[in-house]
């Protein structure tokens, strides 16, 4: 015999107290009586009653003794050969990476199936710890209910770690036996493992081009439905070799009424899904191909040289509709002022500071008039200068301007700024106010400077997020938005809270066009693709574990602390009855 606790049987100490009390009988007394011959005919009786009956004297101390024993046991858990079973203590590790959610033959899926093979192990088990792919999910516990309860709330994460975990468990926990519920049978699977949303030199309309891997099949004809806002766009075929490439041009012209320029979601889904559903649908956010509108505020005089400029690059296709007008107007114009709007502020500054849309402040005077500054650097890496030579510019004059992140820098400060947040860009250039002066805008670097500013803010300037993740990965706002508050996500899976303190990230967790808003404004974000690993089902394996033991007894699934509790209960009585019924 062993006990799994030991310490238990210092409860035994307490049956001194107990024989204590029953065989202590008091102080004797002497009483004088008138005779002894009554109690001679009693003591003959007593010498004549038999062994047998003289048990009932210690009947009560039996039943005492006993009920000790039974708590005792209860709190030592003793353990006897060939009586008694050695106890199953569990750790159950389930796979919760995307794979678990691929479709069986009998349509359960994978997770589903880890689930139900994990009720039969806790059926047979005294105690058992929960992990998923991330890690500890219910510390160990011999609340078996416990544990089925979160069981049921286990749920797909991006990235899963679960063989880790069963490694580190068969390292460091040699009391627990590792149950690993992971993978299946192989299946076939196809899928989206790789995309991207390009516009590339001179094109007008950006380019789908995605990337298909066929794993464990033979190669089939397949058929893509491509949607546009939720709507059938369009339908192509592709050959599902072992790696297919598939492009589609968003080009308004060859789709008319549908509206592409001014940019959507665009989805692009195998028509017929497989067992895993989850990467044949490959989302994106496309921007708007449409020139921006822009309108030009001015303090009296449109400036020459700007019009001009504009008016070449509107030639070439690169701005839209053309609206001059004068400051003391502002606040008519103001409401046309959308986040696609291109606002140029002819020498002039706005009424009130702008809190969404597209600016650029050309001749700002926020700060100190500099002759001659030497430009010392410049965001060589940013969109704005692409392309744009500022070596050997020789600036005869310019304003500090204050605010925003330098673009363009002095000995003395930024002569240029750029001050971005979510719905707003605004771009300040502090060079001469009079532009037929200025050397920047009479050299070849100014309008083209101006066509980088409209092609960067139809791409998306004014964006909180990036258009594209992938699947697991943290999406980061691009620009400062919200430092502290709550982003909220809705996606195909329902609407989440995301707390934020610090600017913390937003880590999706379902794939599809993700839509985060706050602060009354609204972004989209495609979360797309897994790796290949993830993706290829044919890799998979069914779980190597051996098959769980048969189910605990009805007796062994009621704790014994109960039991215990119930037999002391029945012992004291079946004490109290033969003491009122005079046999003790």
């Amino acid at each position: 015999m062993s006990f799994d606790r030991p310490e238990g049987l210092w409860l035994l100490a307490l049956a001194v107290p107990i024989l204590a009390f029953h065989f202590y009988r008091g102080r004797i007394r002497r009483l004088p009586v008138p005779t002894l011959l009554f109690w001679e005919q009693i003591l003959v009786e007593e010498e004549r009653i038999s062994a047998l009956r003289r048990l009932r004297h210690y009947a009560s101390l039996l039943l005492n003794l006993l009920a000790l024993s039974v708590l005792t046991s209860a709190v030592s858990e003793p353990r006897v050969r060939g009586l008694t079973r050695d106890p199953v203590r569990l750790a159950l590790v389930v796979d919760t990476s995307p794979p678990m959610l691929a479709r069986e033959p009998d349509g359960r899926s994978r997770l589903d199936r880890a689930r139900e093979e994990a009720r039969t192990w806790l059926d047979s088990c005294d105690g058992a710890a929960l992990y998923d792919g991330q890690g500890l999910v219910e510390p160990f516990t011999d609340e078996i209910e416990r544990v089925r309860r979160s069981l049921g709330e286990l749920r797909v994460r991006p990235r899963s770690r679960a063989e880790e975990i069963v490694s580190d468990l068969r390292r460091t926990r040699p009391d627990l036996r590792v149950v690993f519920l992971a993978g299946g049978a192989p299946t076939p699977n196809r899928g989206w493992t790789e995309g991207v949303c390009v516009q590339a030199g001179e094109e007008r309309f950006p380019t789908v081009r995605l990337r298909a891997a066929r794993f464990g099949a033979e190669p089939v004809e397949e058929r893509i439905v491509l949607r546009w806002n939720g709507e059938v766009l369009a339908e192509r075929s592709i050959r599902g070799e072992a790696e297919t490439v598939f492009e589609f041009g968003v080009d308004p012209s060859r789709h008319p009424g549908r509206r592409l320029e001014l940019g959507g979601v665009l989805e692009a889904a195998f028509a017929s899904p497989d067992a895993f559903p989850l990467d044949d649908v490959a989302t994106f956010v496309v921007p708007p191909s449409a020139p921006p509108p822009v309108i030009v505020f001015h303090a009296g005089k449109p400036d020459p040289v700007l019009s001009s400029a504009l008016e070449a690059l509107a030639s070439r296709g690169w701005i839209g509709e053309r609206i001059l007008v004068s400051l003391s107007r502002f606040d008519r114009v103001r409401s046309a002022i959308g986040e696609g709007t291109a606002v140029i502020l002819d020498r002039c500054a706005p009424p009130e500071a702008p809190s969404g849309g597209s600016w650029l402040q050309l001749g700002a005077a926020s700060g100190a008039e500099l002759v001659r500054p030497v430009v010392t650097d410049w965001d060589r890496s940013g969109p704005l200068f692409d392309g744009v030579e500022l070596t050997s510019l020789a600036v005869q004059r310019a304003r500090l301007v204050r605010g925003g992140r330098p673009l363009i820098e002095t000995a003395s400060g930024p002569i240029a700024t750029v001050e971005r947040r979510a719905g707003l860009v605004f771009v300040a250039l502090g060079f001469s106010a009079d532009l037929a002066e200025s050397d920047f805008a009479l050299r070849a670097a100014f309008p083209l400077f101006l066509r980088n500013w409209f092609e960067w803010i139809r791409r998306g300037a004014t964006r909180a997020f990036p258009t594209q993740a992938s699947f697991g990965d943290a999406i980061v706002p691009e620009a400062e938005w919200l430092r502290e508050g709550a982003y909220r996500v809705v996606g195909a899976q329902g609407e989440s809270a995301h707390p934020v303190r610090g600017g913390e990230p937003i880590v999706p967790l379902w794939p599809g066009a993700v839509r985060i808003s706050a602060e009354g404004r609204e972004e989209f974000v495609a979360v797309n693709f897994f790796d290949s690993d993830s993706s290829d089902l044919a890799r998979s394996t069914a779980p190597a574990s051996d098959p769980a033991p048969l189910p605990r007894p009805w007796f062994r699934r009621i704790p014994y602390a109960v039991l215990a509790a119930a037999i002391v209960l029945a012992l004291l009585l079946l004490e109290w009855f033969l003491y009122h019924r005079g046999w003790i």
